[in-house]
Parts: structure tokens; C-alpha cells; sequence
């Protein structure tokens, strides 16, 4: 049952703790997982074909913002009201899913005429990223927290950060990058990550 409204007591879960002082690996992990990501392409869209206006800026943070607050939140709460076995696995899967995601090569279609309805973009990117990488990676991070405002604040920063830098580099600037190449490697660091993971949850099981 649960203690308060920010902890968990750690003797209940198979797999041992992050400590709380996660805020900058779960910022710098969302960053990364964002470059190229849908998300800031299209944020990068937009600037491109409207101008780096401030409007723009300010939604794409606030959404990134939400979006990775309710990744954190639900990674959290999850993995506290299941039982032990099954929320070990839940950062696994959380990572694998996130690792098909970055490994997946983002293309856009071109923008004939960009919608000037800041409500209908902040719609678009909120659901682009829900089931994102670098969301999942939150998801994840948070679910092995004992505390869940660190990787929140963590997963919030590290998003905001991604959508200010293709507000201001635009997609073109993106797509200089080798994104692909990229990806593709942080992708085989989730798989990793999420084989370590279950590799310690499996021992510390038996």
C-alpha cells in the first residue's frame, strides 16, 4: 500500500532503487533518445516554415513538459500497486518498446501549408509523444525510483531542452545530423540497458 505521496518502501521491490539524485542521467538519457525524434522534427517543421517564433517555443516546452510528467507519474504509480514480479519487468519492457521506437527512422511528409492552430499542434506533438522513446525511457527510469519528482523534474528538463534545440536548429538543421546513425546506437544502449535490468531483477529473484 502506498506510504506517502512521493516514496516507496524499496524492501518491496524485486529490483533494487535508483537513488534520487537521477535528475541530470534521466535528463541527459531524454535528450539523447529525443534527437531526431518525431516530436522535434516537427517542432523543427514548424520553425522552419513559420519562423523561430516564441508562441512556438513556449508551446512545444509546455507539452514536452506534460507529457514527460505523466510518463514519470505513471511509471511510478505502476510499479507501486503492482506486485513485485510484475513490476520488475515493467522498466524491461518499457525499455524494449522505447528501443523499437528510437531504432524506427523518423520521415516526415512535407508541409504544404502549416496549420497556424497552436492548439492543433500542441494536439499532434502531446500524441506523438506519449508512447515515445525518450517517454518510455522515462516511464522506466521512474518506475525504479524511490522517489518520483527526480526523474519528473529530469524527464521535464531533458524534453524541454530537446524542443528548444529544434526550434531553434529547424528540421533542415536536424537532418544534417546522422540521425539515423545515432538512434541506432542509443536504441542498442536501451537493449542493454533493458537485458541488465532484467539480468538483475532474474537474480535477485531467486
Amino acid at each position: 500500500m502506498k506510504q506517502s505521496a512521493q516514496q516507496w518502501p524499496s524492501e518491496h521491490r524485486v529490483l533494487k532503487r535508483l537513488p534520487m539524485s537521477i535528475v541530470l542521467p534521466t535528463l541527459i538519457s531524454v535528450f539523447v533518445l529525443s534527437l531526431g525524434a518525431r516530436d522535434q522534427l516537427i517542432v523543427g517543421q514548424f520553425s522552419d516554415a513559420a519562423g523561430r517564433t516564441g508562441p512556438m517555443l513556449v508551446l512545444g516546452i509546455a507539452v514536452a513538459a506534460v507529457s514527460a510528467a505523466a510518463a514519470a507519474y505513471a511509471g511510478w504509480s505502476i510499479a507501486a500497486f503492482v506486485p513485485s514480479d510484475p513490476a520488475s519487468l515493467l522498466p524491461v519492457v518499457a525499455l524494449i518498446l522505447a528501443a523499437l521506437d528510437v531504432a524506427i527512422p523518423v520521415r516526415l511528409k512535407a508541409m504544404k501549408e502549416p496549420t497556424r492552430s497552436y492548439v492543433a499542434i500542441a494536439v499532434v506533438l502531446f500524441v506523438r509523444q506519449l508512447m515515445s522513446g525518450p517517454r518510455l525511457a522515462i516511464f522506466a527510469i521512474a518506475a525504479l525510483a524511490t522517489d518520483l519528482w527526480m526523474p519528473m523534474l529530469g524527464g521535464v528538463l531533458g524534453g524541454a531542452i530537446a524542443i528548444a534545440g529544434g526550434w531553434h536548429m529547424g528540421k533542415d538543421g536536424l537532418e544534417h545530423l546522422p540521425l539515423i546513425w545515432i538512434r541506432r546506437v542509443f536504441a542498442a544502449s536501451l537493449i542493454v540497458a533493458a537485458f541488465l535490468i532484467g539480468l538483475n531483477a532474474y537474480s535477485a529473484a531467486l
